[in-house]
Formats: C-alpha cells, sequence, structure tokens
C-alpha cells in the first residue's frame, strides 16, 4: 500500500512538473519579438561595457561631457555596469513589453522607450 502511494505521489509531482515546464514554455513562447530585442541589446550592452571599460565614458551618461558625446542621451539607456542590474531589467524587460506592446502597439512602444529614457538623461545632464 506504500508503495502504491509513493508511486502515486511520484505520477502526480511528475505531472505538476510537467505542466509547470508547459507553462514555462508557453511564457517564454508568448514574450514579444520586440522584447527578446530589447533584452538582446541590454545584454550586448553590458558585455560591451565589461569587455571595453576605457568605452565607458562615451557610452554612457556623464553629465559634464554630454555637449561632446549627445549620443550618451540614447546609449545610456542600454548600458548595464552589474550583472544583477542586467538580470533584473532583462527580466522586466522580457514581461512588461508583453503587455505594452499590447496595450498601445510595437511602435508606441519604441516611442515611450525613447522619449521617456532620453528625456530623463536630459534632464540629468540640466540638472546635474
Amino acid at each position: 500500500e506504500r508503495t502504491r502511494a509513493t508511486k502515486s505521489a511520484n505520477k502526480e509531482t511528475m505531472a505538476d512538473a510537467a505542466s509547470s515546464g508547459d507553462s514555462l514554455s508557453r511564457l517564454f513562447a508568448s514574450i514579444t519579438v520586440l522584447g527578446k530585442g530589447l533584452a538582446a541589446t541590454l545584454v550586448v550592452g553590458f558585455v560591451v561595457a565589461m569587455a571595453t571599460p576605457a568605452a565607458l565614458p562615451y557610452l554612457v551618461l556623464v553629465p559634464s561631457q554630454v555637449v561632446w558625446t549627445p549620443w550618451t542621451l540614447v546609449t545610456s539607456g542600454v548600458m548595464e555596469l552589474s550583472i544583477l542590474s542586467l538580470l533584473m531589467h532583462v527580466f522586466v524587460a522580457l514581461l512588461l513589453t508583453q503587455v505594452l506592446e499590447q496595450d498601445g502597439g510595437g511602435g508606441e512602444l519604441v516611442r515611450f522607450l525613447i522619449v521617456t529614457s532620453t528625456g530623463t538623461f536630459f534632464i540629468t545632464a540640466l540638472v546635474v
């Protein structure tokens, strides 16, 4: 009788694991192309930052240098300098782009991301 109960419990556990694996694969399949692209851009930014630390002043926002390096208003939004922030931002990008893209469409989401990140960095450069 114990053997039957153990086998039954094992089958239930395996069925739960399989269903959670299915839901995980469905979750990743539902991630939009824009979300995957944003996540990949964040990863590339992190790799570039780690591979070429001498280039960081030309890629991240340095408020006193923004007049001479205005492209940093855009590139700062995709540069990650720590693995923890990279993981957090990739997770958020993958999940929230689904919701935001459904609400306003891909073009509106791209416009929103550019305006909010560039605007924030521009105001930061003015204030500091």
